[in-house]
């Protein structure tokens, strides 16, 4: 994917989300999930929306995980000035998959064209915070995607946040868990399973 920093030229797993569990977000779909898709949708249009997220959406997260700088952040700022708690950290690393790719679709991010394994700092996310759309579409991910109750933050505290875990970091989706999941061998046994549905 085009937001992907992935510098190594290797298929990468990293079974973890920047360092956080994933099961206490994303849990390990069951044989009840499939019997509920199978038989519970009524519709193609219910099924279809369903089958990318519990049936099968939380595979990609554990196998692929994500990798890079995003294991080290530090909110601890903002924690303790009581805008977050430990337990909010874990979320945002849990959901920073999707925040780079939201932030990456609505321009709000640049990517470098390509990332060597001895790239440094010209290999990062850059933020366009001159932007006037760029604290709009933060403040979605922050609270429609987190779920965090940001109405009293400041711009200055969004601000933080973004640099504290978006911009001018290097972090990146393990190949399960993006575009490029095809090349994962444990990509073929699920989405077949699926399509049996």
């Amino acid at each position: 994917a085009p937001w992907n920093l992935n510098p190594s030229a290797y298929v990468t797993r990293y079974h973890k989300q920047c360092g956080a569990k994933t099961s206490d977000v994303y849990r390990w779909p069951t044989c009840m999930n499939h019997w509920s898709l199978t038989f519970k949708k009524k519709t193609w249009y219910d099924w279809i929306w369903d089958v990318s997220y519990t049936p099968h959406g939380p595979v990609h997260v554990w196998v692929g995980g994500m990798g890079g700088d995003c294991a080290d952040m530090d909110i601890s700022s903002l924690i303790d000035e009581g805008y977050l708690t430990d337990d909010d950290e874990d979320t945002v690393k849990n959901f920073m998959f999707v925040a780079l790719k939201n932030m990456w679709r609505a321009e709000m991010i640049e990517m470098p064209k390509s990332c060597s394994s001895d790239a440094s700092s010209e290999c990062t996310i850059k933020c366009k915070k001159e932007h006037e759309q760029f604290l709009k579409e933060w403040e979605s991910q922050l609270s429609g995607v987190m779920g965090f109750s940001i109405d009293d933050w400041s711009n200055a505290t969004l601000y933080e946040l973004a640099d504290d875990v978006l911009c001018d970091h290097a972090f990146w989706p393990g190949d399960h868990l993006e575009a490029a999941s095809p090349v994962e061998a444990s990509f073929w046994p699920i989405h077949p399973t699926l399509d049996r549905l």
